[in-house]
């Protein structure tokens, strides 16, 4: 089940993290898509890189308040893209590869409404951190919006 862009997102990645500037936390999620993607693991490459929907443009944000943060302009520059852009492609990409919708995608039918977005309860320790952090994020929205 390898991908054909294989190549281009491990140089992509790389390139994050050479010239990039991310966050501890960010940068731990970019190592391991890489080690997924080596080991040919499109399931944790999937999981991983949904990290994307939580990637704050700022480097200036509370720590506390966004963990995996870059500094959008600078990457723009250097990279040619936002780390978001990157991770947003490349997450679309192995989505679609293991049979999911991709993080923050929306399908509406007869039958309801399916969101994308759920990642699976692997046990890694970056999709555990990821996990929590997409969990207090939606309890922090449920909070402001029963205001």
């Amino acid at each position: 089940m390898k991908l054909e862009t294989t190549e281009s997102n491990l140089k992509a990645l790389n390139l994050i993290l050479k010239k990039g500037k991310i966050s501890e936390p960010l940068n731990e999620a970019v190592v391991s898509i890489i080690k997924a993607i080596k080991q040919n693991n499109v399931l944790l490459a999937t999981d991983i890189s949904s990290v994307k929907s939580l990637v704050s443009g700022s480097m200036n944000s509370k720590r506390g308040c966004y963990p995996y943060r870059e500094d959008h302009d600078y990457n723009e520059k250097h990279l040619g893209n936002s780390v978001y852009s990157i991770l947003d492609g490349i997450h679309f990409a192995y989505a679609i590869k293991s049979d999911k919708l991709p993080s923050g995608m929306v399908i509406f039918s007869s039958g309801g409404m399916t969101q994308g977005g759920k990642i699976t309860e692997l046990e890694h320790p970056v999709v555990e951190k990821i996990n929590a952090e997409f969990k207090r994020t939606w309890e922090k929205t449920e909070e402001v919006t029963k205001l």
